[in-house]
């Protein structure tokens, strides 16, 4: 698919075809009817163009594995990942607004103005090659946090997390609960 397509492509072998639903021109759902139905660690490979969109939400769940293969660029972007999901994307966007829970790992590249993170549970976000201005935080459970760089952080760390980041700002509004633990590289 070039950068101008628009749609969904999928590629996947035929007994898989019937666990994909493409809910309309801009959706594409992946499903499991039960427990043995769809053979763990089936590839499928699903190619999506949007074009014209300023704002975009990917959900993403129950063991699945998503790499973005180009960069994502939204105003807004959501990104709801939870129930061991393992998923690398580039983003580019004016605000991204990031949930991560139940042994998620994340490994997000690029930048976005502001950017929003929730997480809980076992959550892991590996965002090294990542930058934002405003990071705002409410992590819970036992989520391991790596970010590159952010001017300034403000927000919650609990539990027994662990947020590592680097920050030239005061962070005077980074509070931490628990056994967190926060370490911040000027």
């Amino acid at each position: 698919m070039d950068d101008q397509s628009r749609g969904v492509k999928i590629k996947a072998s035929e007994e898989v075809m019937g666990y994909l639903k493409v809910a309309d021109e801009e959706s594409l759902i992946f499903y499991r009817e039960g427990v043995g139905d769809l053979p763990f660690g089936t590839r499928i490979d699903a190619y999506i163009g949007l074009e014209g969109k300023e704002d975009l939400e990917i959900i993403v769940g129950n063991n699945a594995r998503v790499r973005g293969s180009g960069v994502l660029e939204f105003q807004h972007l959501d990104l709801n990942l939870g129930d061991n999901a393992n998923v690398r994307f580039e983003v580019s966007a004016d605000e991204l607004n990031l949930q991560a829970e139940s042994n998620t790992r994340l490994k997000l590249d690029g930048f976005a103005r502001v950017t929003n993170l929730k997480s809980s549970g076992n959550a892991s976000l590996n965002a090294r090659d990542f930058s934002t201005e405003e990071l705002l935080v409410d992590i819970e459970g036992n989520s391991a946090v790596n970010f590159n760089n952010a001017t300034s952080i403000a927000g919650n760390v609990g539990g027994n997390s662990i947020l590592t980041a680097g920050s030239e700002g005061e962070n005077e509004d980074l509070w931490k609960s628990g056994n967190a633990a926060i370490n911040i590289k000027k």
